[in-house]
């Protein structure tokens, strides 16, 4: 997009450097032999100038080539910087899932599993019931559903930082 968005703006800067060219006069400069068989050769010389005269439309023209180079640029600079701005936010969203990741790795993940052995070893030692297992296991695979879907958000921001940068991070 921002290749597209740069070889628009050298165009328009093309095409404005032409109209800037078009106040010059034109010369045209020729030459020709002829070889006609039965006659003598000749040779002919020919110069021609082509005066620009309607100034008034080469004004306009070099108005609106300006303002289509300025257009081009504007919209140049404004996708750069929606670019940015996607980049930014990409990035800030990266490093909030990171942390989120590694609060769930830290704080919630250990307690769940800690509270799974609890209920197993209660339920060996006869003092707890098998619900009380199965409650806790829920509670274990809860976490790491979560933590999953954290970590597939994670690569999910991830691509889409990497589409943004037009290659591997």
């Amino acid at each position: 997009m921002l290749a597209l968005a740069g070889a628009q703006s050298n165009s328009a800067a093309q095409t404005k450097s032409l109209t800037d060219l078009n106040y010059y006069p034109d010369v045209m400069l020729g030459a020709k032999y002829v070889q006609r068989p039965g006659t003598e050769d000749t040779g002919e010389f020919t110069l021609g100038v082509k005066l620009p005269l309607h100034y008034e439309v080469k004004d306009a023209e070099q108005r609106a080539a300006g303002a289509r180079l300025g257009a081009a640029q504007a919209r140049n600079e404004a996708l750069r910087l929606r670019i940015d701005g996607q980049i930014a936010d990409g990035w800030f969203g990266v490093d909030a899932l990171r942390k989120v990741v590694q609060i769930y790795e830290s704080r919630q993940l250990p307690p769940a599993r800690s509270s799974v052995d609890n209920a197993r070893n209660g339920f060996q030692a006869g003092s707890s019931d098998l619900s009380s297992v199965f409650e806790s296991e829920r509670r274990l695979r809860t976490v790491q559903l979560d933590l999953l879907k954290l970590k597939v958000e994670l690569q999910t921001k991830y691509a889409e930082m990497e589409r943004l940068a037009g290659g591997s991070l």
